[in-house]
């Protein structure tokens, strides 16, 4: 009687071919998780935006850059020819909405418009995403309390429904996967929170419109 035993060996080209599959592989599931913003706040890379907090402790250097910022409507202040949102600063998920599922806030912050918001629609609690250009920092109050809020001069704005739904947030991971025996990286989805469906961008910049949640 004769016993055979079967072995497999990789070729050194076949796993170098492997191996440079690999890393093109990593590659683009990384480059697939980068944040991506909506239209109207869209800017060509999101990840290298200054946070408030970096705002704060040195406005001068980002003084006139471009910054996407997110969070609560506090107030709605219409003028004549324009309107200011105080906002309390909330992070952003990778969709460019602001985490209503997060206690952490920088602070405050004002955004204006030169043009009319109407505050029925942009309520205060509402989750707003505002992109524009820092013009520096204003002396002001809350209450009784003296506090400068970091003034955007806004050339765009998302407002968030309430509607819920899943945010799904993927983390890579090197290691033995599912359905091979060596280890190669894979991308493995988590649900960490709830994002509201984003509001439509409004068709006519200087009357800016919200369907009723």
């Amino acid at each position: 009687m004769y016993f055979f035993r079967h072995t497999s060996q990789h070729h050194p080209h076949s796993l170098r071919h492997w191996q440079s599959g690999l890393r093109c592989s990593a590659l683009a599931l990384l480059l697939s998780g980068c944040a991506s913003y909506p239209s109207s706040v869209a800017v060509p890379d999101p990840d290298m935006l200054p946070s408030l907090q970096q705002i704060q402790a040195n406005p001068e250097q980002y003084q006139h850059q471009t910054v996407v910022l997110g969070g609560q409507i506090i107030s709605v202040i219409n003028g004549d020819q324009h309107t200011t949102l105080e906002i309390l600063q909330r992070p952003l998920w990778d969709s460019g909405q602001p985490r209503s599922d997060s206690d952490r806030s920088d602070g405050r912050f004002r955004a204006e418009f030169d043009y009319f918001i109407d505050p029925e629609t942009y309520q205060s609690g509402r989750l707003v995403t505002v992109r524009g250009q820092l013009t520096g920092m204003d002396e002001g109050h809350i209450g009784e309390h003296p506090y400068r809020f970091a003034h955007i001069q806004a050339d765009g704005i998302e407002l968030w429904r309430k509607t819920s739904a899943p945010e799904v947030r993927y983390h890579f991971v090197w290691g033995v996967g599912p359905y091979y025996g060596y280890p190669y990286p894979y991308r493995s989805a988590v649900i960490t929170g709830a994002k509201p469906l984003k509001h439509p961008v409004p068709k006519h910049p200087a009357h800016p419109k919200a369907s009723t949640p």
